[in-house]
C-alpha cells in the first residue's frame, strides 16, 4: 500500500455562454487529503521491490562478528570488510534477503559520499553469489 497525500486546491467561479444562454459556475473548493492505494508501480517496472526494512539490521550483525564497535557505522568498513558481512548476512539470512538489505541501501542512500555506493555494490554482488542470481 502506498499513502498518498492529495494537495488542496480551489476552483474559482466563472461565467461562460453555451447555445446562446449565460452559465455561472459556482466556485468550490477541494480540501487536502491523504488516503491508500495499492502499490501498482510504473508502467514496465512493476512494483517497488525493496524488503521490509529493520533499522539498524546490518549494524548489529557487523558488531556481532566483530568488524565494528558500537557507536560505529556501516560506511566505516572498508570493502574487504563488506564483503566478510555480505557473506555472514547471505549464511544467517538466505542470499535474497542479504542482496535485498544491501539494494536498500544503494537506493535510500545513493548520494552519500566516499565511496559508500561502491561498498554496497559489492557487499550486493557478494551476496547474490557468484553466480549473479537471485534464488
Amino acid at each position: 500500500m502506498l499513502v498518498v497525500r492529495r494537495k488542496g486546491y480551489r476552483v474559482r467561479p466563472t461565467t461562460y455562454v453555451r447555445e446562446g444562454k449565460v452559465i455561472h459556475r459556482k466556485g468550490y473548493t477541494v480540501k487536502p487529503t491523504v488516503y491508500l492505494i495499492e502499490d501498482r508501480g510504473a508502467p514496465g517496472r512493476g512494483k517497488k521491490v525493496l524488503p521490509k526494512l529493520r533499522a539498524g539490521l546490518m549494524t548489529k550483525e557487523a558488531i556481532s562478528i566483530g568488524l565494528l564497535k558500537p557507536g560505529e557505522r556501516i560506511s566505516d568498513l572498508s570493502m574487504k570488510e563488506i564483503e566478510k558481512l555480505a557473506e555472514h548476512l547471505r549464511e544467517k539470512y538466505g542470499q535474497r534477503r542479504a542482496a535485498g538489505m544491501f539494494l536498500a541501501q544503494l537506493v535510500f542512500r545513493k548520494r552519500m559520499p566516499d565511496g559508500f555506493k561502491e561498498k554496497m555494490k559489492r557487499g550486493y554482488e557478494v551476496a547474490i553469489g557468484e553466480r549473479g542470481v537471485l534464488d
